[in-house]
């Protein structure tokens, strides 16, 4: 009486394949290859200008350092101490925070170790700017003329050092025109 029931196998039989259910999975798999065709192209686009504003950020943060100093560096020229020592107490400041940037930084491992030694001028330099001593001024544009050779690629060979206060150093080549006043303030132009 307890004999195990026995278990017909029954085979099986094949689906049958709905050709609409085929076509609407054709054409799903056809939006996706397209979809993919037309967002990597601009994944990629955008990938490569997203490397492009990293490199254009980093190349604005280095001129913004360059123009902080030179601003520096033309206010003590014109005797206005107080400026000056702003301008540099900034380019000290933001130096320091561009450095501390690691790897996202403008500049590379090697320039920022070339950049370190400048802080050890600073305290003298801050000082001499804050007394209204004019030797900030060779300080001031010898620091920035280091700048501008070591880390800008530039040189400065047609600048010439500038002992005036109301003067300003200008490369040899640049001529500044200035529009003739007839009396009453006027141009002639």
């Amino acid at each position: 009486m307890n004999e195990p029931a026995r278990v017909k196998a029954v085979p099986a039989k094949p689906l049958k394949t709905n050709p609409l259910l085929k076509r609407l999975i054709s054409y799903a798999l056809l939006a996706l290859v397209f979809f993919l065709l037309g967002f990597l192209p601009l994944w990629a686009h955008a990938r490569t200008t997203a490397g492009r504003l990293t490199q254009a950020e980093q190349q604005l943060r280095r001129a913004q350092l360059q123009n902080t100093l030179g601003a520096s560096v033309i206010d003590a020229q014109r005797g206005e101490y107080d400026q000056a020592l702003r301008a540099a107490s900034s380019f000290f400041t933001e130096l320091r925070a561009e450095i501390d940037r690691g790897d996202a930084s403008a500049f590379s491992g090697a320039e920022q170790a070339a950049l370190l030694p400048l802080f050890r001028e600073r305290d003298d330099l801050i000082t001499l700017l804050a007394r209204g001593d004019p030797a900030a001024v060779a300080r001031l544009s010898d620091l920035y003329q280091s700048y501008l050779t070591q880390f800008s690629g530039k040189s400065t060979t047609g600048l010439k050092p500038v002992h005036s206060a109301s003067a300003v150093a200008l490369p040899s080549k640049v001529r500044i025109l200035v529009k003739p006043q007839r009396p009453g303030g006027r141009g002639l132009g």
